[in-house]
């Protein structure tokens, strides 16, 4: 049985924009969905800005909708932000 995925992306520069920006979001489902017998299924992505609010929104959505793994890449590291 497969473990169903989540990846979420923050980043405030491509929320909104094309998804072209965000390339870890993407490599990280590159790395998991490949794999022969994966017991890996990426069900969801999402790009969300730099926003605790936004976060937690969408970690709380995916946790309620019985995703067992959320995955986070992202962020502008560390700032007043």
């Amino acid at each position: 049985m497969a473990i169903p995925v989540a990846i979420l992306t923050v980043l405030f520069t491509a929320f909104g924009s094309t998804e072209q920006l965000d390339r870890s979001g993407p490599a990280l489902r590159n790395l998991l969905s490949p794999l022969p017998g994966s017991p890996f299924s990426v069900v969801s992505c999402a790009i969300v800005p730099n926003e605790p609010s936004e976060i937690a929104r969408v970690v709380r959505k995916w946790c309620s909708a019985n995703i067992d793994l959320v995955l986070t890449s992202g962020g502008t590291g560390f700032g007043v932000r």
